[in-house]
């Protein structure tokens, strides 16, 4: 991830749930996690 970073002049953290944390656990009712549903790429 540095190396990209460093190549694009960019910031890009990766943020790691479990799938049960994602859709039962207190993440789940926070903004962010509706932001990264509309705004995510799948991969």
């Amino acid at each position: 991830m540095f190396d990209i970073n460093l190549e694009h002049g960019t910031n890009i953290s990766p943020i790691i749930y479990s799938l049960e944390d994602w859709e039962k656990g207190p993440v789940s009712i926070l903004p962010f996690r509706e932001a990264v549903e509309k705004e995510s790429v799948v991969i």
